[in-house]
């Protein structure tokens, strides 16, 4: 498991498939210790690097390259072509998700009125299920 070393040292980077998804585990305590506590936009937000760690965890199980800084480390969307999918292949709230998540999540403090923050939470937690399950077929297939 990936880990955080002492003296503001962050430690380690989750290196194996095992490592992103504990980090992907937890990721998505926190996106549910969050929705629970009413706080949409920053449990949509936690939730995106539930998906992340989950999408990261698949390329490292396809034996892909994956980035792991700067803005194609967060870009969900280059990271499920990455992973040989389109976020076209995902319907409803998971590709409402997809096509509303984004870093900048981070500097809102509520939603405009047309979105939907339960739907872009269930699109995430929805996806990473989805995602969860084709770590486990590539696993398989190998």
């Amino acid at each position: 498991m990936a880990h955080v070393g002492g003296s503001g040292d962050f430690g380690l980077s989750p290196d194996t498939v095992e490592d992103w998804r504990d980090v992907a585990f937890e990721q998505g305590k926190d996106a549910g210790i969050l929705w629970n506590g009413n706080r949409a936009v920053a449990s949509v937000y936690m939730a995106g690097y539930l998906v992340e760690c989950n999408l990261k965890a698949l390329l490292k199980s396809k034996g892909r390259k994956l980035p792991t800084s700067g803005r194609k480390g967060h870009n969900l969307r280059g990271l499920i072509e990455a992973a040989g999918m389109k976020a076209s292949d995902f319907h409803g709230f998971r590709r409402a998700f997809l096509e509303r998540w984004s870093t900048d999540l981070r500097y809102e403090s509520s939603y405009e009125d047309q979105c939907d923050p339960g739907g872009l939470y269930n699109g995430a937690i929805g996806l990473a299920g989805y995602l969860k399950k084709q770590i486990k077929r590539t696993r398989r297939s190998q």
